[in-house]
């Protein structure tokens, strides 16, 4: 598999030479400067990178790829059965996507072009989740705080109402758009009670800072969110009360880009067992 960097470069090379589907060959990918060098605009995560990309339209989508590891048969196969089920079961917390087996070409360790699967997925326009707490904590603004831990609850009984589970709840898998709303993305390990979905148990268990240190026992069902809503929602009202332990457990450089400090399970270090 491609490495980040491979991928930035595929990413950044002209659209009709390394990315396959006809409808981004003439798009462009979002660029930051930085050490007058332009380099995309990315966000990485665990097992993948999302860079921001513009159709020619000007309509702005988010390229998913994958890295450090072969992206097995049955995540496509999950996609396209979410592909079906969540614009029908979620449409006010979820966003439309496709994937595409054959999406990117780019070099991976050995130096030979190949193609690479990619989700291209609608922009949410606005702020994760943990770039908006971070904002209303330093602001101090705990009405806002209050307003975002109901919100959170709002989203957390939707996905019961309809026995759905995220698999990776965490601070960078959720987007806050201006007016508020709440929308997940990161589909890699979704739960839906679906019998094509059962047959394609997920191979991750989410990001560890926000999971039960015992997550890898987890059963794949519509409860393996539990822990996680939990610790994002007691480290919200946690704020509300101090907005100041955000500052103090949370570091950002100039790009806004966090790294945890330690002692504070939800900003980046595993709870203790």
């Amino acid at each position: 598999m491609p490495s980040r960097t491979e991928l930035d470069e595929a990413i950044l090379a002209p659209a009709k030479l390394r990315l396959v589907p006809q409808d981004l060959h003439d798009g462009t990918p979002e660029t930051i400067t930085i050490g007058g060098v332009p380099t995309p605009w990315a966000k990485s995560g665990t097992f993948a990178v999302v860079y921001k990309f513009r159709l020619r339209s000007g309509q702005p989508k988010a390229i998913r790829c994958f890295y450090k590891e072969e992206v097995p048969l049955k995540m496509q196969r999950r996609y396209e059965r979410l592909h079906a089920l969540l614009p029908r079961h979620a449409p006010a917390f979820t966003v439309g996507f496709q994937y595409e087996p054959q999406g990117i070409k780019a070099r991976g360790e050995d130096n030979k072009l190949r193609t690479y699967p990619i989700v291209v997925m609608d922009w949410v326009e606005g702020e994760d989740l943990l770039k908006e707490i971070g904002r209303l904590a330093k602001a101090k603004d705990t009405d806002k705080l209050r307003e975002l831990a109901r919100k959170w609850v709002d989203l957390i009984f939707a996905m019961k109402k309809i026995q759905m589970a995220h698999g990776d709840l965490s601070g960078g898998n959720v987007m806050v758009r201006p007016n508020g709303e709440l929308v997940l993305v990161d589909y890699d390990g979704l739960y839906l009670p679906d019998p094509e979905l059962e047959q394609c148990v997920p191979e991750e268990f989410g990001e560890p800072d926000y999971q039960h240190p015992n997550r890898q026992q987890r059963p794949y069902n519509e409860h393996m969110d539990d822990f996680s809503a939990l610790v994002i929602y007691l480290a919200i009202l946690a704020l509300c009360e101090r907005p100041a332990l955000f500052q103090k457990y949370v570091k950002h450089n100039a790009l806004y880009i966090f790294w945890p400090t330690e002692g504070f399970g939800f900003f980046g270090r595993p709870l203790p067992t």
